[in-house]
């Protein structure tokens, strides 16, 4: 079993703002041919967090080659009454289309990188969903773009549906329902983009699954997961044997096999001190899986007054 390395981080909106970031290479002329075109590595951030209450808006772009000195920043074209605009929820990017998504409570904004303008927003339902949280328009959450660079794989907003979307165009390709796993929030595909493993913020107190296993290409669910409480974020290994679980009351993590959809491990911290005061709140393995990075909330609530 991978070695544990605990990172304590107390929770600010910022640590929202952190999570979006994703990393493009971005030429100057993307139009140009390959071969004359000068390759840049970019850093895009997408604002803003919780709530707002960092007071940003738009796509912060740094660049990696430089010391990740300030380029720009790429504006949401919101009016002066919308800002900062809605809380940014996931991040993605196409490099054979130069294209960046940005998911919010709402609606996804696609952004052309070869002229930093809206491309297109995908609105979800045009009909209002029945909903306990998230947007009436049923959109959208954690967006994953598919090996391709063509297709976007995107949750519905805590809703019991993924959505297939044209990363050209935004044309809705189809959804997968996922019943027993009704709430969207995270997931992680393997590499190839065969297997998507997909995490719910839903109870099993109340019967439900908190991951769906499934496959990617014939958008099928294979099975659904339990864990002991209601999931948050979640990890995967190299080829998707196993997934990695943050889950309420615990400062660690849970172990499931993906295969049979077991649980296998529960880890926690040493002591009782932590028990009833939180839980980790973000999980990553290092390149060579010998280690698990988290990072625990347990004072979120004193230091936001509010829920993760």
């Amino acid at each position: 079993m991978p070695h544990i390395r605990p990172t304590v981080l107390a929770a600010t909106c910022a640590v929202a703002v952190v999570s979006a970031i994703t990393y493009a290479s971005a030429q100057e002329n993307a139009r140009a041919p390959r071969e004359s075109a000068q390759v840049r590595h970019l850093v895009y951030i997408a604002t803003p967090g919780d709530n707002g209450t960092d007071n940003q808006s738009g796509i912060v772009v740094l660049d990696a080659d430089k010391d990740y000195s300030f380029v720009k920043r790429i504006s949401y074209e919101l009016p002066a009454s919308r800002m900062p605009g809605p809380k940014v929820s996931g991040i993605t990017v196409s490099l054979p289309l130069q294209m960046l998504y940005v998911t919010v409570d709402g609606y996804m904004t696609a952004f052309d990188l070869t002229t930093d303008k809206i491309a297109w927003t995908f609105k979800g339902e045009s009909e209002p969903v029945a909903r306990t949280r998230g947007a009436a328009s049923g959109c959208c959450e954690r967006p994953w773009t598919l090996p391709d660079g063509k297709t976007l794989l995107v949750g519905s907003s805590y809703n019991s549906w993924w959505y297939y979307i044209d990363a050209a165009t935004g044309k809705n390709l189809g959804k997968l329902p996922v019943p027993q796993s009704p709430v969207a929030h995270n997931l992680a595909l393997t590499a190839d983009g065969q297997l998507g493993i997909i995490g719910s913020m839903s109870s099993p107190k109340d019967g439900k699954a908190g991951v769906t296993v499934i496959d990617v290409p014939s958008r099928k669910v294979l099975r659904y997961m339990t864990f002991s409480e209601m999931v948050r974020p979640l990890t995967i290994n190299h080829d998707g044997s196993l997934v990695y679980v943050n889950v309420n009351d615990l400062i660690g993590f849970e172990i499931g096999d993906v295969k049979t959809g077991k649980m296998l491990k529960r880890f926690e911290i040493p002591g009782d001190e932590w028990k009833g005061k939180g839980y980790s709140h973000g999980i990553g393995m290092t390149p060579d899986e010998s280690e698990i990075c988290r990072r625990s909330v347990q004072q979120r609530l004193a230091d936001l007054g509010q829920p993760g």
